[in-house]
C-alpha cells in the first residue's frame, strides 16, 4: 500500500493479490526502473508475517524492475536464505515460507536471486582512503541545500578528520550527524 500511495494509486477495498497487480501496473505505468526497499533487515524470518513479506519481495522480482534491498548484515539475517539461520550449522532454522513449501523451492533459491554488495565503513589510514572519504563528503556537501552553505564546509580544514572521528567512517552515522547539524 505504501508503494501505491507514493504513486497516488487506489488501494481501497483491495485484497493482497489485487494490491500486487496494482503495484506491478503502477511500476510499469510510471516507467519505474528501480525499487529500493530500505531497512530490509528489520524483517525477522521467524515471524510468519515476515515470511509472507519475503514472498512479496519475491513477487517484486518478477515485475521488470531492479530491486535494491538495503540493510545491515543481510547475509547473517537469514533473509536471503528464506529463514532464520542456525549459527552453528549456517542452515535455515525454519521451514521455507508457505509459497516455497507449496512450490517445492529450497530456501537457498532466494539467495541465488540476489547479488550481495557489502559496503564496509570508510577507512582513514592511507592517502587513497582519505581521498575516498573526502570525495564522499564532497558528494554530501554538493547535495546540501542550506541558506548559508559555504564551499568546503565538509571537505576543508580539519572537518574531514573531525567527521571521521565522530562517525568512525560509518555512512549512516555520518549522514545522521550531518542531518542533525543542518537542523
Amino acid at each position: 500500500m505504501t508503494i501505491l500511495n507514493f504513486y497516488g494509486a487506489p488501494t481501497k477495498s483491495m485484497d493482497l493479490p489485487d494490491l500486487i497487480r496494482q503495484v506491478a501496473a503502477s511500476l510499469t505505468d510510471h516507467g519505474t526502473k528501480v525499487l529500493v526497499l530500505d531497512d530490509i533487515t528489520r524483517l525477522r524470518m521467524h515471524r510468519a508475517d515476515d515470511q509472507d513479506t519475503l514472498d512479496l519481495v519475491r513477487a517484486f522480482m518478477s515485475m521488470h524492475v531492479t530491486l535494491v534491498l538495503i540493510g545491515v548484515n543481510i547475509a547473517a539475517s537469514g533473509l536471503l536464505r528464506g529463514g532464520r539461520l542456525d549459527p552453528a550449522s549456517g542452515q535455515s532454522v525454519l521451514p521455507p515460507s508457505r509459497h516455497a513449501a507449496v512450490h517445492g523451492l529450497e530456501a537457498a533459491q532466494t539467495e541465488r536471486r540476489f547479488d550481495l554488495v557489502e559496503l564496509d565503513r570508510f577507512r582513514y589510514d592511507t592517502d587513497s582512503q582519505i581521498t575516498a572519504w573526502t570525495t564522499h563528503l564532497a558528494g554530501l556537501e554538493g547535495a546540501l541545500r542550506l541558506l548559508k552553505a559555504q564551499p568546503g564546509m565538509l571537505t576543508q580544514g580539519h572537518m574531514p578528520e573531525y567527521l571521521f572521528t565522530r562517525t568512525n567512517g560509518v555512512v549512516g552515522l555520518l549522514e545522521r550527524l550531518i542531518e542533525d547539524g543542518c537542523t
